[in-house]
């Protein structure tokens, strides 16, 4: 598929497509791509956010025209980004005790 020129459009769209990412990488727990496909999700949103207020409202107007998006799919990658930092950090706080013992 090829980008569209409208910005709009281009945004609302790689949202949509990160977002189905996103929500199709969390159902395999044993996906090594939950990070990078939550990430993309999160560059997704904020390239929607930045668009000027009447692209913004009109990105919001063409993904509510197609509704693709779960209604709960931001709530679901949001905890699942919470619980990954969570993970990682636990792993790190190992790591370092790890390295402070002699």
């Amino acid at each position: 598929m090829t980008k569209p020129k409208d910005p709009a459009i281009a945004a609302a769209l790689e949202y949509e497509f990160a977002t189905h990412d996103a929500i199709a990488n969390l159902q395999n727990r044993k996906s090594p791509t939950q990070v990078s496909a939550c990430l993309r999700w999160a560059d997704a949103l904020l390239q929607l956010e930045a668009l000027p207020e009447s692209e913004h409202r009109r990105a919001g107007d063409f993904l509510a025209m197609r509704g693709k998006i779960p209604l709960e799919a931001r709530r679901i990658i949001t905890d699942a980004m919470m619980r990954l930092d969570a993970a990682a950090m636990a792993a790190e706080c190992r790591y370092a005790k790890t390295q402070t013992k002699h």
